[in-house]
């Protein structure tokens, strides 16, 4: 499960999340079959929450906020999951252009 808000904690709704196996050649124990169909992307609630199963691996996940939201996107690379786990992604305001 991952919750995505600003820095002040407010949800951010509808932010595009996806991810990849994170170098998958050279994980031989990640085993594909038993992930389920997810479609992709996945977007977040209006409470901006969004949850998903993957094996257990490493990933790296890509949160893009609504076009016109004022938030940056964020890339976290190589999280491992090993179990069932919630995190919370905070996305930093644009910077505006003078």
């Amino acid at each position: 499960c991952f919750e995505v808000v600003s820095e002040n904690d407010e949800a951010i709704p509808n932010c595009q999340v996806s991810f990849e196996a994170y170098d998958l050649a050279d994980k031989g124990n990640l085993d594909l079959s038993q992930m389920e169909e997810i479609p992709m992307p996945v977007f977040t609630d209006s409470d901006g929450k969004c949850s998903f199963t993957l094996p257990q691996g490493v990933y790296s996940f890509d949160f893009h906020p609504p076009e016109h939201s004022q938030h940056e996107s964020r890339l976290i690379r190589q999280l491992s999951l090993s179990q069932d786990m919630s995190r919370k992604v905070r996305l930093v305001r644009k910077k505006m252009e003078v």
